[in-house]
């Protein structure tokens, strides 16, 4: 009996997948923590970009998530 092959390397995925939750915990501090606690740019702007690196990063790991998932 042969040992299945497997056709991919489950490293690249999981680094993206990885590197996605850690700009979505960069976008939670930005929006919680940095924004607040700072004086030089307007708290709504810091606001705005952890928003926008919450959604944007999030739904990569969403989609990164389900095809790893779909491919065993």
């Amino acid at each position: 009996m042969e040992k299945s092959n497997l056709s991919f390397n489950l490293f690249k995925p999981l680094f993206g997948i990885g590197l996605c939750f850690l700009f979505i915990l960069l976008g939670v501090w930005l929006y919680a923590v940095k924004a607040e606690n700072q004086t030089a740019i307007a708290p709504w702007i810091i606001k705005g970009v952890g928003i926008i690196n919450i959604v944007f990063f999030g739904t990569f790991f969403i989609v990164s998530l389900k095809k790893l998932l779909s491919r065993k």
